[in-house]
């Protein structure tokens, strides 16, 4: 082949590009702002810059090498260190003041490097061992911090190859590895901006297989109303997908669940039938493996044996719990997973991924393909090519601009292999059942709300002998989350559920996490609690 030729580039006065390196256009406006920012007035910047380009150049470079180190000493120590507080509260008003949110049509005057510091000081630290407040994030694998720094630095869309080949291959080679995983013979996958594009985007698919007219002609292409099914503890996503897609909530049904969050088999099925007696098409139900607040994993098998009797489309919502799947000790846990028409998997959850990182599995390879595709004119972005065009993945996708999520899991699987994943699975699961043990000989003071699901533990602050009225426990378990978010040691998460009264529920998301952080959760609930009991209102 022929060698590019080299291109004519221009020449740039120096305040506007310094030595006419590529790119430092950028860098160069950079060190102007930087100048004034100085107190040296705009005036005196352009004096600067003009007669010493390289000095400030220099310099520009300097700060924002120290910038990135700050960086990478948050993502590998700092954010992670014991001996620092989870949270440093500040009011919102007051906040906006520390960090200098505002912005004004002068550049500022703040320090860049003080900035920075400013953002970590006062964000909360997700990566602590003492952090168990959400489960989308906490124990971010370091690699992967690195993977969404290439993924902003090469900053390319995922719609062709022929823009993103790099990570176009990771995609596809991600997606097969994780088929098989799922115990999927064949299908395809998309990388999604969360779990609840990946459930909307799964609905979607269904509601083609219904009725392909639909994709043209709307909910008026079909004859009958379509109506989805999930249990009563699923993610409230499905809701909204429902209000996406035009079905409205009244139709996506919402199917009882016993103490422990678990979808109830005979109860979908009762469902289904009146749904189908009523003249209208179950074309949707989900299972979930994994649900937020209990932790819940519903009967795979059972649930599939009920969908598959009206014809519906049967997806598992893993995105709390797919990821036991990577372990050889839990993946018994999603048992019948291989049924399931798909699957959605978020690795910014328990992969330990930053967000977002979430993926949906198909078993119809076409279908995930034909559901999305356009009759339009997109011709500006897909071109006859000297490569095959099937490995392109625009049409199958809801977005256009989609950024390469799959880096960072593609790195941090490719360093850490398959084993090491599951191992951390296996260390978060430990955690939960050390974190149990230590409830049950702190029976005096908690109490567990049900038996413990998937990777959360739900509990009460409720010390024998205080015979609490339930309106009293839902106002004590409030008021020691803010206890404990106003001093920073510990984050732990509550919410009512039903006609049970707020109670705490601890996710497991970090592998650093050790008893003694686990010790410290329930030491903090029970110190601030023994001092709120006493102010309780009757």
């Amino acid at each position: 082949t022929t060698p590019h030729a080299p291109i004519d580039r221009p020449t740039l006065p120096e305040e506007e590009i310094y030595h006419n390196h590529p790119g430092e256009m950028c860098v160069s406006s950079f060190a102007r702002s930087n100048g004034a920012a100085a107190g040296n007035g705009a005036a005196a910047a352009k004096e600067t810059a003009a007669a010493q380009p390289a000095a400030a150049h220099a310099g520009v470079h300097e700060t924002l090498k120290q910038a990135w180190a700050r960086v990478f000493a948050y993502a590998t120590g700092d954010g992670r260190d014991r001996a620092e507080p989870v949270a440093r509260f500040q009011q919102p008003e007051d906040l906006h003041k520390i960090v200098g949110i505002g912005l004004d049509e002068q550049p500022t005057t703040q320090n860049l490097l003080e900035m920075v510091d400013n953002i970590f000081k006062y964000s909360i630290r997700s990566n602590h061992p003492c952090f168990f407040n959400q489960m989308g994030m906490g124990g971010t694998e370091v690699i992967g911090i690195l993977g969404e720094a290439i993924a902003a630095a090469v900053n390319h869309a995922m719609y062709t190859y022929e823009m993103a080949p790099v990570t176009t291959l990771m995609e596809r080679e991600l997606i097969a590895q994780l088929l098989k995983l799922a115990g999927f013979e064949s299908g395809d996958g998309m990388f999604n901006p969360g779990g609840s594009m990946s459930n909307a985007h799964a609905m979607l698919l269904a509601r083609h297989q219904a009725s392909s007219l639909t994709k043209t002609e709307g909910l008026h292409g079909y004859s009958k109303q379509l109506v989805a099914f999930t249990s009563a503890e699923s993610h409230y996503c499905f809701e909204r997908s429902g209000l996406l897609l035009g079905l409205g909530t009244e139709n996506v049904i919402k199917v009882p669940v016993d103490d422990c969050g678990i979808m109830i088999p005979s109860e979908l099925e009762r469902l289904l039938e009146e749904c189908v007696a009523a003249g209208k098409q179950p074309f949707f139900v989900n299972a979930t493996a994994g649900s937020t607040v209990y932790g819940a994993v519903d009967p795979i098998r059972a649930c599939h044996a009920a969908a598959k009797k009206v014809g519906a489309w049967f997806h598992v919502d893993g995105a709390w719990g797919s990821s036991a799947l990577m372990s050889e000790r839990h993946r018994g846990i999603l048992d019948g997973v291989e049924l399931a028409d798909s699957l959605s998997w978020n690795f910014h959850k328990l992969g330990g991924m930053p967000q977002s990182c979430s993926v949906l599995l198909c078993k119809d390879e076409q279908i995930m393909r034909d559901a999305l595709k356009l009759g339009g004119d997109c011709s500006y972005l897909y071109h006859e090519q000297p490569y095959d065009v099937s490995i392109d993945s625009g049409e199958k996708s809801l977005q256009c601009g989609r950024r390469p999520d799959s880096i960072k899991l593609w790195l941090t699987w490719k360093m850490l292999g398959t084993q090491k994943m599951g191992e951390r699975i296996d260390k978060q699961m430990a955690n939960k059942e050390s974190f149990i043990g230590m409830l049950r000989n702190r029976s005096d003071v908690f109490e567990m709300v049900c038996e413990p699901g998937f990777c959360n533990v739900c509990f009460w602050y409720k010390p024998k002998g205080s015979d609490l009225a339930k309106e009293q426990v839902h106002e004590l378990t409030a008021r020691i989350k803010q206890g404990m978010m106003l001093e920073g040691r510990c984050m732990v998460n509550y919410q009512p559920r039903g006609d049970r009264p707020n109670f705490f529920r601890m996710v497991f998301t970090n592998p650093e996490a050790e008893d003694q952080d686990l010790k410290l959760a329930l030491d903090e609930i029970e110190r601030i609690g023994d001092e709120v009991i006493k102010t309780l209102s009757c």
